[in-house]
């Protein structure tokens, strides 16, 4: 019964608004942005205001190759990840497949103590939205830091170039003290302000930038859904 109690006071801990994505969220997004609340969802699906997201396939597999990431240059078995998913909002539908692999560093109990051996993590993903609109995320780096990388249009006809994508998992408190987050935040920046931030965890949450054009809006949401599909381990 106790347990039970537990549970329903951390969902609402989640429900309530996540105090904690102020502290790390663009200041601008987080005050002015449009809120969407998770709606209806499964272990596969979920969907979030007007946009309802699904996993179509889940593949997962050891695999010998490395991701060259490790700090010590060493190669250890990786796990490789494959995700298609689609998304949908107000009759557009986009599509994404994304290969994503992760490898452990070095032993779990030492990676306990430093920040140096945390498993490594690489995706790539490509994003359609079935009418000539293309988009590629570019991300790699160490669970023991935020990831950062890029997503890049395909296409001629999007103008203003790419756009940058962060998964913060730690934050300074007090400008002295590293704090794992209770849960990761995705968010997309196009030319340092963010167009849409997404928690990484049930139940999610995502704020986005209203006034941004809609092809914007629509790969932020489709690679923030995809992170949160990944099971990349983000939250520790």
């Amino acid at each position: 019964m106790r347990r039970f109690a537990l549970m329903l006071v951390l969902f609402g801990a989640g429900g309530c608004g996540y105090k904690w994505a102020a502290k790390v969220i663009d200041p601008t997004l987080a005050a002015g942005g449009t809120v969407l609340e998770r709606g209806e969802g499964s272990r596969t699906s979920f969907t979030i205001g007007a946009y309802s997201f699904a996993q179509e396939s889940l593949d997962r597999e050891a695999v010998a190759g490395s991701t060259g990431l490790s700090p010590d240059g060493q190669a250890r078995p990786t796990e490789r990840i494959d995700l298609q998913l689609t998304m949908q909002v107000e009759g557009r539908r986009w599509g994404g497949a994304c290969r994503a692999l992760r490898e452990p560093t070095g032993r779990a109990d030492y990676a306990a103590v430093t920040d140096e051996f945390h498993d490594v993590v690489k995706i790539d993903c490509t994003f359609d939205d079935g009418a000539g609109a293309t988009w590629v995320l570019a991300m790699a780096g160490s669970l023991a830091a935020n990831l950062g990388g890029t997503l890049e249009p395909k296409h001629a006809s999007f103008a203003g170039g790419g756009l940058e994508v962060e998964v913060l998992m730690w934050r300074n408190v007090w400008q002295r003290v590293r704090r794992h987050l209770p849960e990761a935040l995705g968010q997309v920046r196009a030319n340092r302000k963010s167009t849409a931030a997404m928690v990484l965890a049930r139940p999610e949450k995502a704020w986005l930038d209203s006034g941004a054009p809609g092809e914007l809006l629509d790969i932020s949401m489709v690679t923030l859904g995809a992170l949160r599909m990944l099971p990349l381990g983000f939250e520790g």
